[in-house]
């Protein structure tokens, strides 16, 4: 059960800024994604009595405040964006600008059970890999959204192929997943769409159990190994 007196926060995160709302309040600011906007937000979410901050994985643009923000005392969840559409469709919410991502993150972030304690950096690597297959399957939604609009052939074969292409890096990515985790992502899961929670600011893949931190010894390595190559 979530502690409905913690006040929680989202965060849209984009390159060069950051979209920020308060949950239950009607507050919504937008600073710069680097230090001085990071102090900027410390401040505001300190004086909102923010404890909880919810922002998605984009990949690598939320790393700094990420840990700026652990550094200052607030419990960070960095959520899966396949976490914050599922909870958009089960409340029938639709975000149409950064802003409204904010306040739609922040909501999420209020209803999910979240531990003080700060995810296993082991799981890093996993985790890019997993927004990376949800970043190609956004990609491919797409233009199968563009190939339903288009008649001429010539056209439609250039929207096939790039579709073929995406499925294949998509297919590629996801077994190199499953070879580096070995036993700890069953292999039924390859080409199948591969859910992730992070529940208590950790990343989980959804099969029998969480990924330990004995998982994680032999799981780390192997993830980094095959982004390498």
């Amino acid at each position: 059960m979530t502690n409905p007196t913690t006040r929680a926060a989202g965060i849209d995160i984009a390159k060069h800024t950051l979209e920020f709302a308060i949950h239950g309040l009607p507050i919504h600011l937008s600073v710069e994604n680097r230090r001085p906007g990071w102090r900027r937000l410390v401040t505001e979410l300190r004086k909102a009595g923010v404890a909880r901050v919810g922002l998605e994985a984009t990949g690598g643009y939320e790393r700094g405040v990420v840990g700026y923000l652990r550094a200052a005392g607030f419990t960070v969840l960095v959520l899966q964006p396949l976490q914050v559409k599922a909870y958009a469709r089960l409340h029938l919410r639709r975000a149409k600008n950064d802003a409204l991502d904010a306040v739609l993150i922040a909501a999420c972030t209020a209803a999910i059970d979240a531990s003080p304690e700060p995810p296993d950096a082991r799981l890093a690597p996993l985790a890019d890999a997993l927004t990376f297959v949800e970043q190609i399957e956004e990609e491919l939604a797409r233009h199968q959204t563009r190939l339903e609009h288009i008649e001429l052939p010539r056209f439609r074969r250039l929207v096939m192929a790039d579709i073929r292409r995406l499925e294949a890096r998509r297919r590629a990515e996801l077994r190199r997943i499953v070879q580096a985790t070995g036993s700890f992502v069953p292999a039924l899961l390859v080409g199948a769409a591969i859910a992730v929670a992070s529940a208590a600011s950790y990343l989980f893949i959804i099969v029998d159990k969480p990924i330990t931190a004995m998982d994680m010894d032999m799981v780390s390595p192997a993830v980094r190994a095959s982004n390498r190559r």
